[in-house]
């Protein structure tokens, strides 16, 4: 089977929607509500979801189909190492500085399935990372 690869920016359009071109306005964004990760958001999307470090993140993997005796489920929980906050595609540590989520950080999705090019166990792997 082959890699899969997901980019950052494929990964912030899939989570956070469609977003705005160019950098966001300080000002504005002092004005918007933060919202913690789990938490109710503002119907009209002008909020900052923040990831409290620390805290856990639950994210359910999930393998079914009809290939398969019987589903797997399980819910895998990471914690951030610092606060991370997210307007769009924009992201902060401090609220105050902003950056392109894509020039801030190193993404890796890797799946791979066991098959006849991979004869062994296959693995999902997320791999985020700070850049310098």
């Amino acid at each position: 089977m082959k890699k899969r690869y997901l980019s950052l920016a494929g990964l912030v359009f899939i989570l956070g929607g469609c977003a705005s071109v160019g950098q966001p306005d300080q000002a504005s964004l002092a004005k918007m509500p933060v919202v913690d990760f789990g938490g109710t958001v503002p119907t009209d999307g002008n909020y900052i979801l923040h990831f409290p470090a620390g805290v856990g993140i639950e994210t359910p993997v999930t393998f079914q189909g009809n290939l398969f005796e019987q589903a797997a489920h399980e819910t895998v929980t990471v914690k951030p190492t610092q606060d991370i906050y997210v307007h769009k595609q924009w992201m902060s540590y401090d609220t105050e500085h902003w950056v392109d989520a894509n020039a801030a950080l190193d993404l890796k999705v890797e799946v791979v399935l066991p098959g006849y090019a991979h004869p062994e166990p296959g693995y999902v792997l997320l791999e985020m990372n700070k850049k310098p």
